[in-house]
């Protein structure tokens, strides 16, 4: 499956221009993912393996890429929130 870079409207990067490198970060983690996926198939990724073997590694970066992408899910989430609030109060 490719990985797309989905790149936020010029209106919201205009509020929140760190979105930009988060939307580069979030491809990067789903392209690590992917390759690591490629690199160790499915099903060999459990934990009869050594403790410091690849395919050990491999498993710790594919969770923590999948943590960080859910952080920064709920950051795009909060400032949506944030970004809400902001503009429809008076000033």
């Amino acid at each position: 499956m490719p990985v797309r870079l989905l790149l936020p409207a010029l209106p919201r990067l205009s509020r929140n221009p760190e979105l930009a490198a988060l939307a580069i970060l979030d491809a990067s983690l789903d392209a690590s993912v992917w390759a690591l996926a490629s690199a160790h198939p499915t099903g060999s990724l459990d934990s009869s393996f050594p403790r410091r073997s690849p395919v050990r590694r491999a498993k710790a970066i594919v969770l923590q890429c999948r943590r960080l992408a859910a952080t920064i899910a709920g950051y795009r989430d909060d400032l949506e929130r944030e970004n809400g609030r902001r503009y429809d109060e008076p000033f």
